[in-house]
């Protein structure tokens, strides 16, 4: 929620991507998905899956994600938005 709250401060930084970079930037309906029993996908859950699948690059990362969240909620219904922006250098 970038500029909701007047108190808040943010500062911008260059960022350079290598080729091969990968990055991805998320909504918290992500890694707050939860499943049947209330467990959250979680932070340490996708960062495992971006180490693995980021290397195979943003198209796969993207869809091994959904798939991963799809599967973890199983038939629960998604409670938030889930907002995926993956960026890749060539």
């Amino acid at each position: 929620m970038v500029g909701a709250f007047n108190f808040a401060v943010f500062e911008s930084s260059p960022l350079a991507l290598q080729p091969g970079d990968v990055l991805m930037a998320y909504t918290d309906g992500l890694t707050e998905a939860e499943d049947s029993t209330g467990n959250m996908f979680g932070e340490a859950r996708l960062k495992e899956l971006i180490i693995l699948e980021a290397p195979k690059g943003a198209e796969h990362l993207l869809k091994k994600v959904l798939a991963s969240v799809e599967e973890f909620i199983g038939t629960q219904v998604q409670s938030d938005d889930i907002t995926i922006m993956i960026v890749e250098r060539p």
